[in-house]
């Protein structure tokens, strides 16, 4: 056995004294496996990435749709209890002392959620959405 110093890398290579110099085809083959695999994973992710983009979009649209419907729900509830008509507009202030659960609700695109009178649906600033 014999070390040879590889030309692209400058690592020495244990080669058996048959094989002579060639033992840097290796290490050739390594550099420029590399970068491909590189260029692989790069196009991949490339690809993967808008998927990704459109699934968290998605979510957000669902956790807001959710809150919306929760919003409808204590609205009606609150409506109902207080024997209050349809076009009567709710306070805020009213509606969140009577519903705890309601004061962590936050639209995740970070908009605003407006009442709107009884008989009408809770709307998102950012989505521009009406839950049922």
């Amino acid at each position: 056995m014999s070390y040879v110093k590889c030309p692209n890398c400058g690592t020495a290579v244990d080669v058996p004294k048959k094989s002579g110099s060639n033992a840097w085809i290796g290490c050739l083959i390594a550099v420029i496996i590399v970068p491909v695999v590189i260029m692989v994973i790069g196009l991949l992710a490339a690809i993967a990435l808008p998927s990704f983009a459109k699934a968290r979009d998605q979510a957000r649209d669902n956790a807001c749709m959710h809150n919306l419907s929760a919003i409808n729900a204590a609205k009606t509830n609150f409506a109902i209890e207080n024997e209050l008509p349809e076009g009567r507009l709710i306070e805020s202030e009213a509606l969140l002392d009577e519903a705890d659960e309601l004061k962590s609700l936050t639209c995740p695109s970070q908009g605003t959620y407006i009442l709107n009178p009884v008989g009408i649906s809770a709307s998102c600033s950012v989505h521009g959405a009406e839950a049922d």
